[in-house]
This record gives structure tokens, C-alpha cells and sequence, in this order.
């Protein structure tokens, strides 16, 4: 009966989750078959030696690395990780855009002497604070080998903020990235339907060249050979100096107020460079004098649209106002043919931010209020379920401890011993101390039972405390122990076992241990657990004989 009433609980689970798509995060598998409408929405390959907006995704370090590169001279890579998802990460909030779909592109490398797997990942921050992720791609890479990964995703609905970031479980591990790759459909607009509206200016060259100039002895035309929307560009050509380009009057752009300003660049040209670095600017007075404003700058890659975008605001006084596009300021003597190539923009947008931040605050409460009966049910639904899971893992692990001591019993003990034996590298790292009360028949037949387990619990309770989460502590046998850690822990168990020997209860307290762990002369290069506590157990007879001589006494007749 309960197992039906959960496979209930899940179905309606799943048919809320459909039914609320919206809030939901969809995974799409990549297809990299058609890319004819995909456009460079990001693109780093660190050649500049610089990380391109990289950091690191908590713990460690970002490293220019000169000597490993997928294109170029350089790629980066991350130093000092301690958790598995510590790794290089970006943020994307400002190339990623709700509802819409993007591909990504990019390669890994590592030099460790295994197969090593490498995730990619996105992380999104929802406007209601809530936090998911989405794995973009994972593959398990060959040592020396650098290796393409590609993903697609939606982001959603409701995405207030994004980082991708790359991971690996091998906290030991120490992996480059290169040449990393956002696409956006060039089928969906960057912004809303409804925050198009919010726009001062649009322009797109469908119709003419929508009042655009040359800024500089150049000259602009509309043209149809390239275009990332709609049929038409505007083509820009005859540059002498690297801040010639097309430039527009937007006199009429509020002051004091946030505009988010976005074009869409290309070049191409067989004996051009693979990447020039572009620039967004505004020329303007201000208190007599001329300002020169650079709202964004991007090294975009040849022959594929990029979108470069980025936030100002203008002072109350400002006159005049031109926005236009360059490439990077070079002097004029030092300039060459390929810093004074000709380009094409496209699908240009300055938007009101303000506006565009409280329509999608509306957007997004008005789903959340929506969301709000389905979210209920499902915590609801959630919690029973967690309950139930609780007092099932409660149960398992009540299984799976001696009742009198606390110690993992026996059964538990040879799990664990099959998995090291079935994982030989495993034993490479693991710790082990074979523990014994001493004795115990002279306890049992001069104090009683009731005082000889009190011993065996004290020998338990130490050994745990002693190991904390380092380890694990299993009873196996009547006053037998065995206790496995990946970490040495001769030092802990030693005096936490002094200390409790001296505490006296009414009786003598004492335990012979033994200590081992993987030695390559006698191990090999492909360890038997089973050898290595065995050479544990043998340590700790000669410690229980030397205990003997000291208290011949207590020992056993």
C-alpha cells in the first residue's frame, strides 16, 4: 500500500513540474549539425594573457599557462582546488538572456597519468533567490589530450543572474581550459518583445542607414552580404585610423539615466587576424569640454557575429551625444592594414535599463504568483517524501551498527572490505588499526560481564572520538576492532587511548593496537587490503604481548 501511495506522490509531481514548465529549467542536447543560425554571443582564447573575466569558482587559483594551449600560445588553468566543483568559472548574467537557447563550445587538458572526467556546468540564480544548475557537458579525458566539449541549454524563465564554471571530482586535479565559446540563436532577440519597446533606439538597416555617419574620411553602406538579422548590415570601409567607424547622433537619450547599449559586430578577410578587440564609445561635451567614453570593449573572432554590450549613464549636462564603434586606439604611425580593416554592425539596441529591470521584475512576480499554489503542493509533496527517505536512511544505518558499541558491525565491515578489494588503487591511500581489549577475561571473571562490555563500549567510544571524520570505526569481533581512514591516524588513536587508560572506572582499562598502511616494497603496485590489515593484527599481537610482560598480573591463566 505505501509503495503505491508514493507512486502516486510522483506522478503528481511530475505532472505539476509539466504543467509549470515556465519556472522550470529545460536541457537541450546539443546539435551541432545546424549552427547556420547560431551567433558568437561570448568567445575567450586568454592570447592577451589576461583571464578574460575567469575566476576561480571558490577555493584556488586561475594560472596563465604558456606551455599547454588548444589554439594560440596560452590557455588557464586552476591551482590549489579542495572541493570537486572549485574550478574556473564565468559569469554570463549580461551574455545570457531568459527563455533563450545557447550552445557552448570549448576544450580541457589535463597531464595526469589516468583518464580523468571533466563536468561542465551552469549555475543559475532564479529572481526568487531559489538556485539550480544544469550540466552543459562531461566527458572523461585521456592524459595529454585536449578534448572538445559541447552542450546546449535554455535558460530560464525567471533567471536573474548565471556563472558556467568546469569541475572535476579529483580534488587533485589540475585541468586547463581554452578557446571557450558562447552561441546564441540568432533566431531570438537578446531582449523581451516587451523590453524592445522600452528602447530609445533601434537599428537594424533594413530600410536605409537609420541616420548613421562617418566618423572619420570613411565610408558606410548598407549591404545585404552579411547580415545577423533581418537581410541587411551596415558595412563600414576606407579606415586610416583606428577610431574611424560609423557613429550616430542620440542627443535626444535621457541624462541621469542607465542605458544599456548592445551592437552586433563582424569582419571578415582571409589575410586579416583571427581576432581584433572592438569598442563601444560615447563623445560628448561636458563642461566645456569634449569626454570620450568607452561603454564596452571585446576581442571578437573573425568571420562570426559577436555581441558586444555594455551600461552608462549620461551627466545632466551633457551636449552633443554621438555613439559609434571602433577597433582599439592604436597611433596612427603604428597602425597597419589589419588594425584598419573594414567591419559590419548590426541589430543595435539602446535600452532604458530601469525600464527594462522593472518590466521583468513585473514578468517574474507575475510568475511567481503563479507558481505559488503548484510550489506548495510540491514542498509539500517534497517533504513527506524526505521524511520517509529520512527514516528509511535511519533504518539503513541502524542496520549497520553493533547495537552495544555504536561501531559499524561486521557485515558492514566486509562491504567495505570487498570495495578496497575491488578498488586495489584505493588501498594506496587507506590507514588501518586493528584494536583488542586487554584482559578481558580476568575482567569478566574477577568484576562481571556488566564491567568486561563497559570496557569493550570505553575501547569503541575512544576509538571513535579518536578517528572523528576521518574514518570509520568497526567492531569486528567480541572485543575486536578494525578502524580505516584515509588520513594517518596512529598519533590520534595512541593518545586518545592514553587518556581513557587512565581514567579509572573500578577496573583496569587497557587495548593493544596495531598499526598499517600501504608500503610499495611489500604492497606492489596493486595492494591487498586484506595483506595490509593482516600486517596490522600482527602489530598489534607484539603490543599485546609486550602489555602482558608489563601487567603479567592481569593477564589471562
Amino acid at each position: 500500500m505505501k509503495r503505491s501511495i508514493y507512486t502516486y506522490i510522483v506522478l503528481i509531481f511530475t505532472l505539476l513540474s509539466v504543467s509549470f514548465s515556465p519556472m522550470c529549467l529545460i536541457a537541450i542536447s546539443a546539435d551541432t549539425s545546424d549552427t547556420t543560425r547560431l551567433s558568437e554571443v561570448f568567445h575567450s582564447d586568454f592570447e592577451d594573457n589576461s583571464f578574460d573575466e575567469w575566476h576561480v569558482n571558490g577555493s584556488g587559483q586561475l594560472v596563465i599557462d604558456s606551455q599547454n594551449a588548444y589554439s594560440g600560445n596560452v590557455s588557464i588553468s586552476t591551482v590549489g582546488r579542495i572541493q570537486s566543483w572549485n574550478g574556473p568559472s564565468l559569469t554570463t548574467t549580461s551574455y545570457i538572456a531568459p527563455e533563450n537557447t545557447y550552445y557552448f563550445e570549448g576544450y580541457v587538458f589535463h597531464q595526469s597519468e589516468i583518464e580523468e572526467t571533466i563536468s561542465w556546468s551552469v549555475k543559475w540564480v532564479n529572481s526568487d533567490g531559489t538556485t539550480t544548475f544544469n550540466n552543459i557537458a562531461s566527458e572523461t579525458i585521456q592524459p595529454n589530450t585536449w578534448t572538445k566539449l559541447t552542450g546546449s541549454v535554455e535558460a530560464p524563465l525567471n533567471v536573474a543572474s548565471s556563472d558556467i564554471y568546469f569541475e572535476s571530482q579529483n580534488t587533485n586535479l589540475i585541468f586547463n581550459i581554452d578557446n571557450i565559446y558562447i552561441f546564441g540563436d540568432s533566431s531570438f532577440d537578446v531582449s523581451s518583445a516587451e523590453e524592445v519597446k522600452t528602447a530609445e533606439f533601434g537599428y537594424d538597416f533594413e530600410e536605409d542607414t537609420e541616420n548613421w555617419v562617418q566618423r572619420g574620411d570613411i565610408e558606410i553602406s548598407r549591404t545585404d552580404a552579411y547580415s545577423c538579422s533581418g537581410k541587411y548590415s551596415l558595412y563600414t570601409t576606407g579606415r586610416t585610423e583606428t577610431w574611424n567607424g560609423p557613429a550616430v547622433n542620440i542627443n535626444s537619450i535621457q541624462r541621469n539615466t542607465s542605458y544599456l547599449y548592445s551592437a552586433n559586430v563582424m569582419y571578415t578577410g582571409n589575410d586579416l587576424s583571427d581576432s581584433h578587440t572592438f569598442l563601444l564609445q560615447l563623445q560628448y561635451e561636458y563642461n566645456g569640454n569634449v569626454s570620450y567614453e568607452v561603454i564596452a570593449r571585446k576581442k571578437i573572432q573573425k568571420n562570426s557575429w559577436s555581441k558586444i554590450q555594455g551600461e552608462y549613464t549620461l551627466p545632466e549636462d551633457a551636449k552633443n551625444v554621438m555613439f559609434y564603434i571602433q577597433t582599439e586606439q592604436i597611433n596612427v604611425e603604428f597602425a597597419t592594414a589589419d588594425d584598419l580593416m573594414p567591419f559590419y554592425i548590426d541589430k543595435i539596441d539602446i535600452i532604458d535599463s530601469t525600464v527594462m529591470n522593472r518590466k521583468k521584475t513585473m514578468k517574474t512576480l507575475f510568475y511567481i504568483l503563479i507558481g505559488i499554489v503548484s510550489v506548495s503542493v510540491i514542498a509539500l509533496i517534497v517533504i513527506l517524501i524526505l521524511r520517509s527517505k529520512k527514516k528509511t536512511q535511519e533504518a539503513l544505518l541502524l542496520a549497520s551498527k553493533d547495537a552495544m558499541t555504536k561501531a559499524f558491525n561486521r557485515n558492514t565491515y566486509e562491504e567495505k572490505m570487498t570495495w578496497l578489494e575491488n578498488n586495489p588503487d584505493k588501498c594506496k591511500t587507506v590507514f588501518v588499526a586493528v584494536c583488542d581489549v586487554n584482559f578481558l577475561k580476568h575482567l569478566n571473571d574477577n568484576y562481571g560481564h556488566k564491567e568486561g562490555d563497559s570496557a569493550i563500549i570505553r575501547c569503541a567510544q575512544s576509538l571513535i572520538t579518536a578517528l572523528g571524520k576521518k574514518g570509520d570505526v568497526y567492531r569486528t569481533g567480541g572485543d575486536e576492532f578494525v578502524c580505516i581512514s584515509n588520513t594517518p591516524i596512529k598519533k590520534e588513536i595512541t593518545q586518545q587511548l592514553a587518556i581513557e587508560s587512565q581514567k579509572y572506572q573500578g577496573y583496569p582499562f587497557s587495548v593493544a593496537v596495531g598499526f598499517a598502511s600501504y608500503n610499495e616494497s611489500l604492497d606492489g603496485i596493486c595492494p591487498d587490503i586484506r595483506a595490509i590489515v593482516k600486517r596490522a593484527d600482527t602489530d598489534m599481537y607484539l603490543n599485546k604481548e609486550s602489555i602482558k610482560k608489563k601487567y603479567p598480573e592481569f593477564a589471562r591463566k
